[in-house]
């Protein structure tokens, strides 16, 4: 006889809306993007459809406007689905700052809300504005320019990124630093790779690993891991051998390095991979659901599962299951508390331990003989009420009293 017992967390599903959709995307200011039969629209937070799935193509919603494309005609929509500006451009991009970047018969521009080119770019290419700024390529060296158009940055660098938290990476001679707004290289450039500035720390790359560092340069955690992503809500994913986790900004392991892919934190909580399946955990790392969704979406205070269950985060819930298999059959047990639930496993696998060890050889040889007591115990496991705690033992030591080896 073969019996085991495995914990097993899950997502309550309460409180939710259910989703007819080929794709949920993430919120963005309030709506996400939806798909079906090859066409794109937006619902709400209720999962409403607040705009028709008639698009060929949609981005997310900037600044409360959303780019969509219907008949190879593209346009700028609000969230009524209002057409707000009509695009006569080769291309645009999303609302940044009060601005978005277009291009129009080879020239560079900046639109604002009403459609207006704002700013004329003498750049063969641009960025968008981030905390005022935006880089610029000319002749194959990059700076920085104001949203008046004016260089504040000269152009002496051979890339750079977005400014944020008032820094922004540059390269130089194939190796990354950092510079202020007015253009002052406050760490030097001297790494193979780094990340944009979240909660007060970057990560960079050096001889093949990764740490971090803050804005004075100064290396706060140790250059040891495979991979790490910025700080999240004060937790940073880690990777080592292909396996990842989560440091705090004290550079301790939070949470175990043993998932296959994860996400950052949002809200919370974060997805994590195993096996190609989707899990939630919380910042913890208590597992809300085992790996078991094909697919777990995030963001603004939502989470969809297998772009069907639609729940708002605030009344998440989970449950605390118990899973007994008994050759090779597995019944789930569902429990009100945690508690609960591992006591009634500590219980269960005591005795199991205890029995099986015991008589191991008797029961393998009379294993057709013990199957209507392995019957009784399936039922018994099935029908136990969280009483089970006084019990439970008694109940299962009696029927193999009765039965004699």
């Amino acid at each position: 006889m073969e019996i085991t017992v495995e914990k097993k967390n899950a997502i309550k599903l309460d409180n939710f809306n259910i989703l007819d959709y080929d794709y949920v995307g993430e919120f963005h200011e309030g709506l996400a993007i939806v798909q079906k039969y090859d066409k794109c629209g937006f619902i709400d937070k209720t999962g409403n459809e607040v705009i028709k799935t008639e698009y060929n193509y949609a981005n997310d919603f900037h600044e409360d406007l959303a780019i969509v494309t219907k008949n190879y005609k593209s346009s700028f929509i609000e969230k009524t689905g209002n057409e707000v500006i009509n695009m006569e451009y080769n291309y645009a991009n999303d609302f940044h700052e009060g601005f978005a970047k277009i291009r129009k018969d080879g020239e560079l521009g900046f639109i604002d809300k009403t459609g207006n080119e704002v700013v004329k770019i003498s750049y063969d290419y641009v960025g968008d504005f981030h905390e005022g700024l935006a880089w610029g390529i000319k002749n194959n060296k990059c700076g920085f320019i104001d949203k008046t158009g004016k260089e504040v940055i000269k152009t002496e660098y051979d890339y750079a990124g977005d400014f944020h938290e008032g820094l922004a990476w540059i390269i130089k001679n194939e190796k990354f630093g950092f510079i202020d707004k007015v253009g002052k290289e406050v760490i030097k450039t001297e790494y193979n790779n780094v990340g944009d500035f979240h909660e007060g720390l970057v990560w960079f790359k050096k001889n093949g690993r990764c740490g971090f560092i803050d804005k004075t340069g100064k290396e706060v955690i140790k250059a040891e891991y495979d991979y790490v992503a910025n700080f999240h809500e004060g937790l940073a994913a880690i990777g080592k051998y292909d396996k990842y986790g989560f440091i705090d900004k004290a550079g301790r392991l939070i949470i175990k390095v043993e998932y296959d892919k994860v996400s950052d934190f949002q809200n919370g909580f974060a997805r994590v991979v195993k096996n190609g399946k989707c899990g939630l955990i919380d910042k913890n790392g208590n597992v809300w659901s085992e790996c078991i969704y094909n697919t777990i979406n995030i963001s603004d205070g939502m989470i969809v599962l297998d772009n069907k269950y639609l729940i708002d985060l605030e009344k998440l819930q989970r449950t605390f299951n118990c899973l007994v298999t008994i050759n090779g059959e597995t019944f789930e047990k569902e429990f009100e508390t945690e508690k609960k639930r591992d006591k009634y496993i500590r219980i269960l696998n005591a005795y199991i331990d205890g029995r099986t060890g015991r008589k191991e050889s008797e029961i393998n040889e009379k294993k057709r003989e013990l199957e209507p007591l392995i019957k009784k115990l399936e039922e018994d496991i099935l029908s136990i009420e969280n009483s089970y705690c006084e019990d439970i033992k008694k109940k299962i030591e009696d029927y193999y009293k009765n039965y004699k080896m």
